[in-house]
């Protein structure tokens, strides 16, 4: 049985005993049938808490490969970009822009790029501003929990679940 088949079950079981006599028979029978669906319930429960588990488990597994995998496309970016500076250097000794070979060319081709030494001394005219808007929650939640109406704002009450 599903845990929504349980409780549907224990939803019929209460309407079953509400249209009956309520005798003391239909109250034994009752309080027997809640009582192995609340066993089952919980049973069930059990098993979805060591399935929660295990996924917990796979996704900090999953993490850590995440960040080996990450680590390892930086090292493989980096020695990319090292044997392209390599070539870059070639060509700038041998004094070609390009080299053909039977696999493949490669070229050279000259940019210009702005460098920063240090933001602090470039004057103010040649320095853009970000600006980040960021609500104040917690100032947000203090007025709205003293019953202040703020437009776009609301209270939003969550549960949420604790394994232990």
């Amino acid at each position: 049985m599903k845990a929504y088949e349980i409780i549907d079950s224990m939803i019929d079981t209460l309407d079953i005993f509400l249209e009956s006599d309520q005798n003391e028979s239909d109250k034994e029978n009752y309080e027997y049938i809640m009582n192995f669906l609340k066993e089952e319930l919980e049973k069930k429960s059990s098993n979805i808490i060591k399935y929660i588990r295990n996924l917990s488990l796979e996704v900090e597994v999953l993490s850590q490969e995440k960040d080996r995998l990450e680590k390892l496309k930086k090292q493989k970016e980096k020695k990319i970009n090292n044997l392209k500076k390599y070539l870059v250097n070639i060509l700038l000794n041998l004094e070609k822009n390009k080299i053909e070979t039977e696999i493949g060319n490669i070229g050279i081709r000259k940019s210009v790029a702005v460098g920063i030494d240090n933001l602090e001394i470039i004057p103010k005219k040649y320095i853009q501003k970000k600006v980040e808007l960021i609500p104040d929650k917690r100032t947000l939640s203090e007025l709205l929990k003293q019953g202040k109406n703020i437009k776009g704002a609301f209270l939003e009450y969550k549960y949420f679940l604790q394994i232990r």
